[in-house]
């Protein structure tokens, strides 16, 4: 993949990331026990959370901004949590996006059991933000059907293996909203796109890509929803990983701010020194500007 850093206004070129800068799944876990080791790193998981909920929340005002909407207008984001740290960072996100103006819904199918969950879920009610409760099938489409943005904070590097339900269905009903709206509901992806493999990229064709199958007239079988979308922006946490090359300009649902999507953030401003040496995690020139927590990345 051919990245390059772009200047705020999203205009101009202005560096390009090494190529090894993309971390595969087994370098990214690798550097996640560094960062978390209290000799090497000295960082908590809930801080490492906490980073890169924000670095998501400042791409969506950088991407989707509140200035001058109506009350209502653009303000509604529907973040979808998996049970893991993919689903954390997306409750963190939905902190920010709450102070920052927005109205986020949490779909929380199947919450995770560490701890720091349970902290995340007291802060977000105690600012009464929504969830969709119970969380089911019929409250997520609901959900869906009123919202302007989707956050994918599904699955992240780590996933491995078939996709099943509840996410099952719930992606197939995030690419199906989004093809139908023509482009209107915009969908975010945290880290890696769910549905896809982090190496592999979206299942490819003649793969199983099918959710659930409906009967038609003539009495045969046909495909309803697919299991994966192309989102309209991808944010990479750390480093892009090997699915992001799959990106492709002029396939996303519709336009976002620059070209045609998808765009491309890199988040998660906390690597730096020897331990970004050892991972490549550098650019050639230029980088991160100011007081930025992310840094957009060009899309071929």
């Amino acid at each position: 993949m051919a990245s390059h850093l772009l200047k705020k206004s999203g205009s101009t070129a202005l560096s390009a990331l090494s190529k090894s800068t993309i971390l595969s799944a087994k370098q990214a876990a690798q550097l996640d026990v560094e960062l978390m080791s209290e000799s090497e790193g000295g960082f908590t998981l809930e801080q490492l959370m906490e980073l890169a909920g924000l670095s998501v929340s400042q791409v969506m005002w950088r991407v989707f901004p509140l200035q001058e909407k109506k009350e209502d207008e653009g303000r509604r984001v529907l973040v979808v949590c998996g049970p893991g740290n993919n689903g954390g960072d997306g409750l963190v996100l939905a902190r920010h996006l709450h102070h920052f103006g927005y109205t986020p819904t949490i779909h929380y199918p199947k919450p995770g059991k560490h701890p720091h969950y349970t902290r995340l879920l007291t802060q977000l009610r105690q600012l009464n933000v929504g969830f969709t409760s119970p969380a089911t099938t019929e409250t997520f489409k609901k959900a869906l059907g009123e919202t302007d943005h989707v956050v994918d904070a599904i699955f992240g590097f780590s996933f491995k293996g078939e996709v099943r339900e509840p996410f099952r269905e719930v992606i197939g009903l995030i690419g199906e909203r989004q093809r139908e709206s023509g482009g209107r509901v915009k969908v975010t992806s945290v880290d890696v796109p769910s549905g896809w493999d982090v190496e592999e990229g979206p299942p490819r064709e003649g793969e199983k890509v099918v959710v659930e199958e409906e009967e038609g007239g003539d009495g045969e079988r046909k495909e309803k929803m697919k299991t994966w979308f192309m989102p309209d922006v991808l944010v990479s946490l750390t480093a892009p990983k090997p699915c992001s090359k799959f990106l492709k300009r002029g396939e996303g649902a519709g336009r976002v701010g620059v070209g045609v999507g998808p765009r491309h953030f890199l988040g998660g401003r906390f690597v730096g020194g020897e331990r970004a040496e050892k991972f490549g995690l550098r650019f050639v020139k230029g980088g991160w500007v100011g007081d930025d927590q992310i840094v957009e990345l060009e899309v071929e």
